[in-house]
């Protein structure tokens, strides 16, 4: 029986494990910009995910939304195209002031300080998280 015990405990935490959302760590490195958040990247087995910088809010936000086979996007994510680049872009709503987000899908793609406009960027290797 206490071996049944400990094999399901390690399954639940590998689940526990498997099922977090990767975030990483972003901080502004310019001495005028005290810029620090987090920023997460794809989807969980059971969650999708969308993360951006809100400019009114002035911080990372993110929504998530049942991914297991309902629809690739919530209803609140809209695509527009993008002149400078040529490609679509995914807009979705800040859950905290409803204002327009551009959605950031890697985090290769924050690429300047949101705040600051600096190129002097950091984010560290992902980590495991609590939703």
């Amino acid at each position: 029986m206490k071996k049944i015990a400990i094999v399901f405990s390690c399954v639940c935490l590998v689940c526990v494990v498997a099922l977090a959302r990767q975030y990483s760590n972003v901080e502004c490195n310019s001495e005028k910009c005290d810029f620090k958040s987090e920023i997460g990247e794809g989807p969980t087995r059971s969650r999708d995910w969308v993360s951006g910088y809100c400019s009114k809010c002035e911080n990372m936000v993110w929504q998530n939304w049942d991914g297991k086979g309902g629809d690739p996007k919530p209803p609140e994510v809209f695509r527009v195209w993008d002149p400078e680049s040529g490609k679509t872009r995914d807009l979705f709503s800040c859950p905290h002031c409803k204002k327009l987000v551009f959605a950031i899908k890697k985090k290769s793609e924050l690429k300047f300080c949101p705040k600051c406009n600096s190129d002097k960027l950091k984010i560290s290797e992902p980590h495991k998280f609590k939703d």
